[in-house]
């Protein structure tokens, strides 16, 4: 029985979100490493190369600087991309709504990465080319890891 459309037992339940497979995370997270890899090496490249942005970086615990190394940025686009695939399957496994979490978490994560490439006593230019990067690492992990979960099963 209802009264003004509620029931006596309390509210309907939040629909949930359908669990995406594990496996699915996973691939997804795969093809997220290999975009977020090649992507940020073509910035990195562009940006030393065609613009002739240094890209200093400190090196060890001193405040000695040194060029950013390609190695440097391939070993942190591919970490992240396993970070965020990791958080989606956890995400997936124990929340309502992961993929909206999974937004949540990444953008205060992206906002917080900032704080890396904007303490850097370098040049403006050289901050907003640290900082393209991690925005083209976030589009990357996050649309692919988002939109390769909302796939409708078997369409992979």
């Amino acid at each position: 029985m209802t009264t003004h459309g509620i029931s006596k037992s309390g509210p309907a339940p939040a629909k949930r979100q359908a669990r995406t497979p594990t496996g699915r995370v996973w691939r997804a997270g795969l093809l997220a490493a290999a975009v977020v890899a090649v992507a940020n090496t073509t910035v990195f490249t562009i940006e030393r190369m065609i613009l002739g942005l240094p890209l200093p970086v400190p090196q060890g615990t001193g405040t000695e600087m040194a060029p950013l190394p390609v190695v440097m940025v391939l070993v942190v686009s591919v970490g992240a991309a396993i970070g965020a695939t990791l958080l989606l399957a956890i995400l997936n496994r124990f929340v309502q709504r992961p993929i909206g979490w999974f937004w949540g978490v990444s953008a205060v994560v992206l906002l917080l990465s900032f704080s890396g490439p904007l303490s850097l006593p370098v040049d403006t230019a050289t901050k907003a080319g640290l900082i393209a990067m991690h925005l083209v690492a976030a589009a990357a992990i996050v649309g692919l890891l988002s939109g390769m979960s909302r796939i409708p099963k078997g369409a992979l």
